[in-house]
């Protein structure tokens, strides 16, 4: 087995940190070097050595692709295994409707033979499979929904305990109304940004706007009568990270028993729970996996086909009404059901599988020592001369603070505890250590 350095960059914490410190951790315990990183730091700065990058944002594009990233890339001596966040779940009823979205997302053909695509499941792996891809296509799943298994569980217990502030046995409701609820970034409404218009038409664009908001009404409603009609009950309502807290924070100020939480990580909210109610979230999925209660509200009067992934709305307890929202939640032992989900995630073995395609790289590869310090001081140079600068170029800095929202520099600045949780899985001497205020590294524990 040869040693390899492997990238792992981070786009939103919130969603992606725990998962890199758990690949990462499992990865330096194979005898590997990790560098868990901010996902533009190195375009910024020139990568130190040449290895394995493992994730999608070296496409800043849908298609057709900017490649000037992946040229670098290659350049350097990167292999790079494109690794999708958001590769499973899309409008329409089948996989060739989902196949539709998946090819307008991206475009692997331009991927070389020393590269890999890792797919979530089965359809995403036959859709790559029938393109020219130069590239070896494997399942591998997500981690992102493998450590919501049980047996993960236990590892989290005081992480948890802080992350939610000690809250359980509430009802949680996970919202995902972006486009009619979405946090001002300066740059005008979502509808008419590229996650929409490269995706969808202009006729349906103005359907799906409508339609969440058809949903946030319902949800707003259900929320509200839930907390008075049983004030004993606790709720937390969590909202998608492209969601403005505000809105909820402002509509239930006065209900007592209703918590708005849009900090730290979903998966601890999910696991102290008591049941989910969804409609169109993958928290869903991650709910599921672990166990929970998940109960999906699909009001009869919202148009599934515009709003949300049908994938998402058959898992646990599919309901229309508010009242049989309430009976399922007072029913503990309300019917459940997986759903069509394991069609795009197809394995919940995810880490080990990436560390043995890893090790099985014939041609080991590390870092530049000089080049990563040189990198180091740059790029703090660089952060603190832009956090002075900012402040006086108002649009920008409401660009910043969006990007800012989403990755959460104080989680990420917690990773060396999430790796400590994880390594308590593997129990390995390994080394976590901070290299740069957007990088950390992880790699084996040197031999006395």
């Amino acid at each position: 087995m040869s040693s390899n350095l492997v990238y792992l960059p981070v786009e939103v914490s919130r969603r992606e940190l725990i998962s890199r410190a758990f690949l990462s951790c499992r990865l330096a315990v194979g005898g590997h070097d990790v560098l868990v990183f901010a996902s533009d730091l190195f375009d910024r700065f020139g990568w130190p050595g040449p290895g394995i990058y493992i994730g999608k944002n070296v496409f800043r594009s849908y298609v057709p692709h900017d490649l000037r990233f992946y040229h670098a890339m290659k350049k350097a001596g990167i292999d790079v295994w494109y690794h999708d966040e958001e590769a499973g779940f899309f409008p329409g009823e089948g996989p060739e409707q989902w196949q539709e979205h998946l090819g307008r997302r991206s475009d692997v053909s331009v991927l070389g033979e020393t590269d890999k695509v890792l797919a979530w499941g089965r359809y995403q792996h036959d859709y790559y499979k029938r393109k020219s891809v130069a590239a070896k296509v494997h399942i591998v799943g997500s981690v992102n929904f493998e450590v919501y298994r049980p047996e993960y569980a236990p590892l989290f217990g005081e992480y948890d305990r802080e992350q939610t502030q000690c809250e359980e046995d509430y009802i949680l409701f996970n919202t995902r109304f972006g486009a009619v609820n979405f946090y001002y970034t300066g740059k005008g409404h979502p509808i008419n940004g590229p996650l929409f218009t490269s995706f969808v038409p202009d006729l349906e664009r103005f359907d799906t706007l409508s339609q969440e908001g058809v949903l946030l009404y319902h949800f707003v409603g259900l929320i509200a009568e839930i907390a008075l009609r049983h004030p004993e009950e606790r709720i937390v309502v969590r909202p998608h990270p492209v969601e403005n807290p505000v809105f909820y924070r402002q509509a239930f100020e006065m209900l007592s028993n209703v918590l708005v939480a849009d900090k730290g990580d979903a998966g601890s909210w999910i696991r102290r729970s008591r049941c989910l109610v969804q409609n169109g979230c993958t928290t869903a999925i991650q709910a599921n996996i672990a166990r929970k209660t998940v109960i999906t509200f699909v009001p009869h009067d919202s148009r599934l086909d515009r709003a949300t992934p049908p994938l998402l709305n058959d898992i646990g307890a599919v309901v229309a009404t508010r009242e049989e929202v309430i009976q399922a939640i007072l029913n503990p032992d309300v019917d459940q059901t997986t759903g069509r989900w394991p069609v795009a995630i197809s394995s919940l073995h995810t880490i080990d599988a990436i560390e043995a395609l890893v090790s099985e790289r014939g041609n080991g590869s590390g870092v530049d020592e000089d080049q990563l310090r040189s990198i180091a001081w740059r790029s703090a140079v660089d952060f603190r001369a832009r956090r002075l600068a900012y402040p006086f170029f108002p649009p920008k800095l409401a660009e910043v603070r969006m990007q800012e929202r989403f990755f959460d520099r104080s989680f990420f600045n917690r990773f060396s505890e999430l790796v400590s949780i994880a390594n308590k899985r593997w129990t390995a001497p390994i080394n976590v250590e901070r290299v740069a205020p957007e990088c950390w590294r992880v790699r084996p524990q040197p031999r006395a």
